[in-house]
């Protein structure tokens, strides 16, 4: 971490809270999302769930908003494959 001085962070490089650069090939890619009308569940969406199942081996995959969605995702997948059931002790992290 740093303060206002000179130091170097201890990371190596700075974040900083509201600064932020968006580099032009994702620029690109936002603009198309934004011209394509479909914020959710659009092409960019698809591809990379597909991508990511390719990457981790996974025959299924599901692109979630937040970590959140992706608990209630998770549960639900697991409720039908394994059996578990409404009331069944289920420990998640506090902050998603």
């Amino acid at each position: 971490m740093t303060d206002q001085t000179t130091e170097k962070p201890l990371s190596g490089f700075e974040v900083r809270v509201g600064d932020y650069e968006v580099p032009e090939r994702a620029e690109d890619y936002l603009l198309q999302v934004l011209r394509s009308g479909r914020l959710s569940h659009g092409p960019f969406s698809k591809a990379f769930e597909l991508a990511f199942g390719e990457r981790h081996g996974a025959h299924y995959t599901a692109f979630c908003n937040s970590g959140t969605s992706a608990l209630h995702t998770a549960i639900a997948c697991l409720k039908e494959i394994d059996g578990w059931e409404d009331g069944d002790e289920i420990l998640v992290p506090a902050v998603t």
